[in-house]
């Protein structure tokens, strides 16, 4: 009896063991199940990277950023303030702008691949990975055991690039030093003030870019009078727009407009001008010489016009009385006491002479004058010149 009870006991404890022992093992069954579902997971190639951006982000946060990448290829703007350092730069980058990543085009290696890191869908970073060690799990799990083999600064402009675009007359100065001609990329004048700059002195927008910052930087605008003035900001660019006077109508513009400029007389010239309805020699271009600047481009055109073959063309046709109906100036754009342009639509009504089919010729321009005298004139014979014209429903350039 005393043996059954002590072999009883035995059993008892034997399972017990045996009991915990297969717990043991589930639990490292288990475990092992779920480190290999975690390292599946981790080196899926899309978290594998998100996970390099966020210890990217952690480490600028830390000032630990050079543990990743060399931070001696950055190059630092002399526009810099000289206390803030790469890992600021680095911080305010990767934590304030949004990181997105992509496949590099040159990319073909599976086992290797490379790819683009982007801050607001410019270039900053490279990382180039190495899964050519394999792992197998569970004998259904079947992954590359990704490591990065390096991260590379791929900035071309640096952390941060400051475009500026602002009047020619006005000062700019990042972080308290002033920019100069050698940070001006681009000259930028309106299309239909080219042609007025050449006769008077015009504003115009000129394009600054200080590349190589390390952060946003402070920005100071000054007119010509040393006054600070406002300015708009749009991601890295800011701008000021050129302050010219606007006025809707020709009674509100004729304060900034000296002397009175025959702007209708002037339009209508040009429309009688172009069917070949002026009155003089040369098909009317003595009469329209009058109103233009000589050598300018207006002037040519229209002295091409009237010896040139294409005026020979214009259909045969009579004017109607009246000529011209529903004449109107508006939108007045004056950029200085010498210079000034507005809108001008009218219609000119004529009728085929073959046919006698009634013609509405419209016209609808933005004309340009400027406040100038003829080369052989003394400054006192001044008067208002057209010196270029835009179409004002597709404001493509004419007679240039």
């Amino acid at each position: 009896m005393e043996q059954k009870k002590q072999k009883k006991s035995k059993f008892k404890k034997f399972l017990n063991i045996y009991v915990i022992i297969l717990f043991i093992l589930m639990l490292a069954f288990l475990g092992y199940v779920a480190d290999s579902l975690v390292k599946y997971e981790k080196n899926q190639t899309e978290n594998y990277i998100e996970g390099i951006i966020n210890n990217l982000k952690k480490a600028s946060k830390n000032k630990k950023i050079e543990k990743y990448i060399d931070i001696s290829k950055i190059d630092i703007s002399e526009f810099e303030k000289t206390n803030v350092s790469v890992n600021e730069g680095f911080n305010e980058l990767l934590n304030t702008n949004n990181i997105t990543y992509k496949l590099n085009k040159s990319s073909t290696e599976n086992e290797k691949p490379i790819y683009d890191i982007y801050a607001n869908d410019n270039k900053i970073l490279e990382i180039s990975l190495n899964g050519t060690k394999k792992e197998n799990r569970l004998g259904l799990l079947t992954f590359n055991s990704w490591k990065t083999e390096k991260i590379e600064p791929k900035m071309e402009t640096g952390l941060y690039t400051c475009n500026i675009l602002v009047p020619n007359n006005c000062k700019v100065y990042i972080n308290d030093k002033e920019l100069t001609e050698e940070q001006i990329t681009e000259k930028i004048q309106n299309e239909g003030l080219a042609q007025i700059s050449r006769y008077v002195e015009i504003p115009y927008i000129v394009k600054y870019e200080v590349n190589n910052l390390l952060k946003e930087p402070d920005v100071k605008i000054l007119d010509s009078n040393e006054n600070k003035i406002e300015y708009t900001k749009k991601g890295n660019t800011i701008s000021k727009k050129l302050d010219f006077i606007f006025a809707q109508t020709e009674e509100e513009a004729k304060s900034y407009i000296k002397g009175e400029p025959d702007i209708l007389t002037v339009a209508k010239d040009w429309s009688l001008y172009l069917t070949d309805d002026l009155e003089g020699r040369l098909h009317g271009y003595y009469n329209i010489r009058k109103h233009l600047i000589a050598d300018s481009e207006i002037e040519k055109f229209a002295y091409n016009w009237a010896t040139g073959v294409d005026i020979t063309f214009v259909s045969s046709h009579t004017l109607l009385n009246p000529t011209f109906t529903n004449e109107k100036m508006s939108n007045f754009e004056i950029y200085n006491e010498n210079a000034f342009s507005c809108e001008v639509y009218l219609q000119k009504n004529l009728k085929l002479k073959s046919g006698g089919k009634i013609i509405e010729d419209k016209m609808n321009e933005r004309m340009y004058f400027v406040y100038a005298y003829e080369t052989d004139d003394k400054k006192e014979n001044a008067k208002w010149k057209l010196v270029n014209m835009q179409s004002v429903t597709d404001n493509s350039q004419k007679n240039e």
